[in-house]
């Protein structure tokens, strides 16, 4: 059962995109959706999520031509099969972005912060 949705719109993100999605794979809940809309990008990001995807069948890509970053974002809560979602972008991956991501996603699971 799919606990959380986690959306992440992505346009030439090929610098961050490994990190973000390193990161969100790697939390401990399991039972989430991973949906990533390329908003065009004209760098490597789409085979990145590829690759991604190939690997781990929570990732799921829409492609979409630069209609923006709201119009992505609002194309993966579209598909999102949870009534919540939680939006993250590639280039979001500074130590502390991570540390409130980490945290964010335990309270919205339901599990207490460390």
């Amino acid at each position: 059962m799919i606990k959380a949705s986690v959306i992440m719109p992505v346009l030439n993100g090929e610098k961050y995109l490994k990190e973000s999605l390193d990161s969100i794979i790697n939390q401990t809940e399991r039972n989430i959706e991973i949906l990533c809309v390329d908003d065009g990008s004209s760098d490597k990001t789409l085979s990145i999520l590829e690759s991604y995807a190939n690997s781990d069948s929570r990732i799921k890509i829409f492609k979409q031509d630069k209609l923006g970053f709201c119009a992505a974002r609002n194309k993966g809560i579209e598909a999102s099969q949870l009534s919540f979602s939680f939006s993250n972008s590639a280039s979001t991956m500074s130590k502390g972005a991570r540390r409130k991501q980490s945290l964010l996603f335990k309270f919205l699971l339901g599990r207490k912060a460390p």
